[in-house]
């Protein structure tokens, strides 16, 4: 079968669609092309266009690592290439199909991630105990403040969308 499904048939990156023309169902392509025509390139497997946007998603947090560790700032190192990745698509002017996708299997993932953090508590939960008070204190008024200025954002953008 290949990569395209079948050649003649199925719903792979090129299927037949009947009087001599392949439809390209490849998202990262949206060219149509005619039999005898201009032969249609290979196109890279899902693996190899999400392998490619996670280094990219990478190399953006070792950026971020790289910086906080040269300049010895307190902002996390992931966070800071978290910006650098959020501006570079700034730059850029739209989010690429592969990259919003390779995100989105990161967060369904994002569970896992919170593994070894939960055993970190779990390992420190006499020093979790001590400071209950000001960590209790410090997440009702975290809570409180986010949801007042969520309000806040929400009665702006609406009346801004009413004046409009």
């Amino acid at each position: 079968m290949g990569m395209n499904g079948g050649a003649l048939g199925g719903n792979g990156p090129l299927a037949f669609r009947g009087r001599g023309r392949f439809r390209n169902n490849c998202r990262n392509c949206a060219v149509e092309r005619y039999r005898g025509g201009e032969k249609p390139k290979s196109h890279s497997a899902p693996e190899e266009v999400m392998i490619g946007y996670l280094t990219i998603i990478l190399v953006c947090q070792l950026v971020g690592e790289l910086i906080v560790g040269t300049l010895s700032i307190s902002i996390p190192g992931p966070v800071l290439g978290m910006l650098i990745l959020f501006l570079l698509l700034l730059i850029r002017g739209d989010l690429p199909a592969g990259l919003g996708q390779t995100a989105d299997g990161l967060l369904r993932a994002m569970s896992l991630l919170f593994v070894p953090a939960g055993t970190g508590v779990m390992m420190h939960f006499k020093l979790l105990g001590e400071a209950l008070l000001p960590l209790g204190a410090a997440l009702v008024v975290s809570t409180a403040m986010t949801i007042t200025v969520t309000a806040l954002m929400m009665r702006w953008l609406k009346k801004a969308e009413a004046d409009e």
